[in-house]
């Protein structure tokens, strides 16, 4: 395993039991079997590590979904959305226990504004972004009951009915 891949599983797991600002560098490093130094080659802080982590899953999944982001074909693109984060709540739970939500939130805009080719397309694409995630921040901190396919039918209906 590589010592990022071991640092990022030692907070994760460290995560589980302790809140971010409750967890030390020095227990990180003992937890993933490194030294400091190795933390600081590779991380500037705790929330760092979140970020690259976060960064990383999203890469991961435009990279390796067969279906691109498409304005024509969107409701099928907000169902594979939707699933992969159904996939990754967990993660995303723990996020929001500490208060790093805002991670997965720039990583939607990032995307997100990639599509956009000028400024009216952009803002188009912020409010995309915005909605879309107001919508998964509900359902996860309200208990993660409905379904991915009942996640995009709702924010298919709201954008197309009105």
């Amino acid at each position: 395993m590589l010592v990022k891949d071991s640092i990022t599983e030692a907070l994760l797991q460290l995560l589980k039991n302790k809140t971010l600002d409750k967890i030390s560098i020095i227990e990180i490093t003992n937890k993933a079997g490194v030294g400091r130094v190795s933390f600081y080659r590779n991380f500037e802080s705790k929330e760092d590590i979140l970020k690259k982590y976060t960064d990383n899953i999203t890469d991961n999944f435009v990279k390796n979904q067969k279906f691109k982001y498409n304005s024509k074909r969107f409701k099928e693109y907000l169902i594979i959305l939707f699933e992969h984060l159904n996939n990754h709540k967990d993660y995303c739970l723990l996020l929001y226990k500490n208060n790093l939500l805002y991670l997965v939130k720039e990583t939607f805009d990032k995307y997100f504004l990639k599509n956009a080719k000028n400024k009216n397309e952009q803002f188009n694409q912020m409010f995309i972004s915005g909605g879309l995630f107001n919508i998964f921040e509900f359902w996860l901190i309200n208990g993660c009951k409905e379904q991915p396919t009942e996640l995009s039918e709702m924010f298919f209906n709201f954008i197309y009915s009105n």
